[in-house]
């Protein structure tokens, strides 16, 4: 059984992550036991706002790049994504293999755009159908090697029409800082390009192994926004 609330849950699923986080069980037990961002995010809920502005804003600039109105959210979660992407214009459909958490995006959802859908990245049957493809943390998540990676990325290519983009936002590491994937920025870069993406520009997001403990306990706004701005 997986757990999530305590500090030897968050230890142990830390330690397991390579087993735990490409399992919808984790997932469907963060959407029971949090809520609002934290069930896709951390436990900080002010560190997700900062967050979630900063990746939006990252996102946010490379919408121009989009030369359609399809888009498949992968590992939606509970939709903070895809309902950005709706509010900007595009049609959106997530899809994720937690079913709580889709309840979740559903239930925020007040319109019939986003679209979503219980189903795995993997089992994306479509073909030639999107102008862009999103994932947010669901690649690091779900793949634990290079061969992994590069199937689903195989998946997601023919998925996509020609001169589709793939907008990712992955904090790809290796060794502690990790998901499931153990790798860093150049093996994934090289990756892609096996997989006959174009990698045309790309960005870090600042982190470093202090905001692991910021980020799991919910600390006070004040000590969480002074953190963040003398990093």
């Amino acid at each position: 059984m997986i757990r999530i609330k305590g500090l030897t849950a968050k230890l142990y699923n830390r330690l397991n992550r390579h087993k735990i986080l490409n399992k919808s069980e984790y997932w469907d037990a963060k959407a029971n036991f949090y809520h609002g961002l934290a069930v896709s995010l951390w436990p900080n809920c002010y560190f997700d706002e900062l967050f979630d502005h900063e990746q939006k804003a990252v996102l946010s600039d490379y919408m121009d790049r989009i030369k359609g109105k399809n888009i498949l959210d992968i590992g939606c979660g509970t939709g903070r994504l895809s309902e950005f992407f709706a509010e900007s214009g595009f049609r959106v459909r997530g899809i994720d293999f937690s079913e709580r958490s889709i309840v979740i995006a559903r239930q925020n959802s007040r319109q019939d755009n986003p679209d979503y859908i219980v189903k795995s990245a993997w089992d994306i049957k479509d073909s030639n159908f999107y102008d862009a493809v999103i994932s947010c943390g669901c690649l690091s998540s779900t793949c634990k090697d290079a061969d992994e990676l590069k199937k689903l990325l195989k998946i997601i290519y023919e998925a996509l029409k020609p001169g589709g983009v793939l907008l990712i936002s992955e904090p790809v590491h290796k060794g502690f800082l990790r998901r499931a994937l153990n790798m860093n920025a150049k093996e994934f870069k090289k990756a892609l390009e096996e997989s006959r993406f174009q990698v045309v520009s790309s960005k870090n997001l600042s982190f470093w192994p202090a905001m692991l403990v910021l980020a799991n306990i919910h600390w006070p706004k004040n000590i969480t926004v002074w953190v963040l701005w003398n990093r």
